[in-house]
């Protein structure tokens, strides 16, 4: 918005006092004046993805943290109960789980064969798991492993104190998150999580391309702006001012419909995201080729 204000502001000054016609009757081509402010648009659209990922994140998480333990006067929680998830042919059952100490209480592993049979089950009353690397080590305590043939039948039961698993996830990763606080790169870890583990996370895509289409917004928008503040007859700040919250509520909702369609499976969440900035490419680029011939 405030880069959309400043573009329809300025060209609408050189239009106020004919700079515009002056340089047009000097045999000035009008994309000597477009074209930088197109490019700085694209620089300005390039910072805020910059800062939309460095700074933004860790910013929200310390506001939403600050509104739960400060307004809101509760605590973080620390404690899940009931947590089950599937990844690739293996099914978790987690009763109790307190993510400070990554400990685990009272949890079950499936595992199936390809023609979904079961395989492998293990029981155990507790666990424990740590990162090393890209991998997880489960340290499981107490517990019983059971073993079935292809006809189902229990083939071998194994009693252990102690069995360690290295897997590629941990519960953090089936755990509800806030796509907000998160940037492209680890969101794009925690969606191919998902989809290794079975499930297609569309609202979470519509969420990731959105991170990527929305800063470029400022970019997008110029391109609309130009043409109508050349083309408005030494029109005031006022008309400039409702040119630009016009282009901006238009673009609002094109973006609201884009990610309720996307997320509704209406549109492609690969596409969804992008459908205000391919409104207005075309309809910008429309414009400026009819400003310039």
């Amino acid at each position: 918005m405030a880069v959309l204000l400043g573009v329809i502001f300025s060209l609408n000054q050189l239009t106020k006092y004919r700079e515009l016609m002056i340089m047009k009757a000097v045999g000035l081509n009008i994309s000597k004046i477009i074209v930088p402010i197109i490019y700085s648009s694209l620089f300005i659209s390039l910072g805020v993805f910059g800062l939309n990922e460095l700074l933004v994140p860790p910013c929200i998480q310390k506001a939403n943290m600050l509104r739960l333990t400060k307004i809101e006067k509760r605590s973080i929680k620390s404690i899940y109960e009931n947590i089950s998830f599937k990844y690739a042919n293996q099914f978790f059952y987690i009763k109790v789980y307190n993510s400070q100490t990554r400990e685990m209480s009272t949890l079950q592993m499936i595992e199936q064969n390809p023609d979904k049979t079961v395989s492998i089950r293990i029981d155990a009353s507790s666990g424990k798991w740590e990162k090393y690397n890209n991998e997880y080590e489960w340290t499981l305590l107490d517990g019983i492993t059971r073993r079935f043939n292809p006809h189902g039948e229990v083939q071998n039961i194994e009693k252990f104190q102690e069995l360690k698993l290295i897997l590629k996830y941990s519960p953090e990763d089936f755990r509800e998150i806030n796509p907000e606080e998160m940037n492209i790169f680890s969101l794009f870890d925690y969606i191919t999580s998902l989809k290794e583990s079975g499930y297609y996370p569309r609202d979470m895509l519509v969420d990731f391309y959105q991170k990527i289409s929305f800063p470029f917004a400022s970019f997008f928008i110029t391109l609309v702006g130009i043409p109508f503040a050349l083309h408005s007859k030494r029109s005031g700040k006022a008309t400039g001012f409702g040119m630009s919250i016009v282009i901006a509520f238009i673009y609002w909702v094109s973006m609201s419909l884009g990610l309720a369609w996307g997320k509704s499976s209406v549109l492609p969440p690969q596409f969804a995201p992008f459908l205000p900035n391919f409104i207005c490419l075309m309809l910008g680029t429309y414009l400026l080729h009819g400003v310039r011939s």
